[in-house]
């Protein structure tokens, strides 16, 4: 009996020491992951996923002031509702004067449905909305308040170039245009690096003016050298007082009667390198000028997208060695230089600066971390799996089953180029090898 109970003792001892080395093994692979998602990504909103603009400007009254928002879906935590997702949040917004006396407050709730649960954690699915609020003419404040209901976790948003009303200029506003009118672009006031094209309007409180001289700087960072210099003009205009509107979920403006001229540049925006721009604004006269500067902000860029060692490394799975040591030689700024050049030989778009064919080299890349890498490492692009998603995509269809081993394995299958691959996972590990 002792014995008996000695034997039961060792196994239930042996099998404590699996689960607790697998919790451990588990605890490494999510930080990995986690570290590797913090280090790499450097979202300027704060919470990542909602971004916050504001557009003021001086009225009969006193100050109009605007601010519209956009949350993205995996910013929030759903709650399941019937056959799908539920969740919900706030924004809210105080503005004080200089002595903190409240001048107005306003807020809005905003329910969001998710059909599925990839939907309900998607950074392309989102909501937005705005609120006008107006008040008198004084040195004034704002905080500007997130709040996700379901979990009442709470932010205070950050608000860039508050109360810049100056006595003739305004903050330039991003748009799209459609055969309807202008669509805000809204992403905190950040011009998108994008194919797609976008337009800015420069604002005036003086209709006088005909024509303005803008200078265009791009740099890498805010306080590096420009990169390049554009001079340009335009005498392209709107008069009247922007109003923005809520519309199916797009924030429209419509054009409503004022004593407001809006330039209107456009064409440029696609052929801008992700960094910063820099506007330097003259009405002609060269005796009143602004300065704005505006991020070129790629959204959801691939978290591999920055690091240097895995972009090499991914290569290997579509390029030939002597390709890659071409890219590997040099130093950093000639390195970056070769790459750029690399991914502008194919970019299917040349027109522009964005290239999709590397976003989604780079996305493939993310996702083989995410959901390739073993329990120890995040190296999901080295391994079997990683390297044929990296080359061909997501397959057209993966059936899972176990081998007469017992051990668990993968049949992709890729039925336009008429190609399948089956992988083992040997160790038990989530290391799968091509059979």
């Amino acid at each position: 009996m002792k014995k008996l109970l000695d034997i039961k003792i060792l196994v239930f001892r042996k099998q404590a020491m699996v689960f607790k080395m697998r919790f451990f093994l588990i605890l490494i692979f999510l930080f990995n992951i986690f570290g590797f998602s913090q280090h790499m990504h450097d979202n300027p909103a704060m919470p990542r996923g909602v971004f916050v603009e504001t557009h003021m400007s001086r009225e009969k009254e006193g100050k109009l002031l605007y601010i519209s928002f956009r949350v993205s879906n995996n910013t929030l935590v759903f709650r399941k509702a019937g056959e799908g997702f539920s969740g919900e949040y706030s924004v809210s917004a105080e503005v004080s004067d200089s002595s903190g006396r409240v001048l107005v407050r306003e807020s809005i709730i905003k329910e969001v449905f998710a059909a599925t649960f990839e939907e309900s954690n998607s950074t392309k699915f989102f909501s937005q909305g705005v609120m006008r609020m107006s008040f008198p003419f004084e040195k004034s404040r704002a905080i500007i308040k997130f709040n996700d209901l379901n979990t009442k976790r709470e932010f205070i948003l950050p608000v860039q170039n508050w109360d810049s009303v100056s006595d003739e200029f305004l903050k330039p506003v991003v748009v799209t245009e459609s055969p309807d009118g202008f669509e805000l672009v809204n992403f905190g006031g950040r011009i998108l690096f994008t194919s797609n094209k976008q337009t800015i309007l420069f604002p005036l409180d003086d209709t006088s003016k005909s024509m303005l001289q803008i200078k265009i700087r791009e740099r890498k960072n805010p306080d590096d050298d420009d990169t390049k210099t554009l001079m340009t003009k335009t005498e392209e205009f709107i008069d009247g007082s922007l109003v923005f509107e809520e519309n199916n979920g797009k924030i429209k403006t419509a054009l409503h009667e004022g004593k407001k001229r809006y330039f209107i540049l456009r064409d440029f925006t696609q052929k801008l390198n992700e960094g910063f721009l820099l506007f330097e604004i003259e009405t002609g006269s060269l005796v009143k000028s602004a300065k704005y500067l505006l991020p070129v902000y790629w959204h959801n860029k691939p978290l591999s997208a920055n690091n240097e060692d895995i972009i090499m490394q991914s290569l290997a799975a579509v390029e030939e060695a002597n390709v890659l040591e071409e890219l590997s030689t040099g130093n950093k700024e000639e390195r970056e230089r070769k790459l750029n050049d690399y991914w502008e030989k194919i970019d299917p778009t040349p027109g522009t600066r964005f290239n999709e064919l590397q976003e989604e080299f780079y996305l493939r890349v993310d996702h083989a971390i995410r959901n390739f890498s073993s329990l120890s490492k995040f190296n999901g692009h080295l391994t079997d799996r990683g390297k044929i998603f990296i080359r061909y995509g997501t397959p057209s269809e993966v059936i899972r089953g176990v081998d007469k081993f017992g051990r668990i394995t993968e049949s992709w299958f890729y039925k336009e180029i008429y190609k399948e691959f089956i992988f083992t996972d040997r160790t038990g590990t989530n290391n799968f090898q091509l059979l």
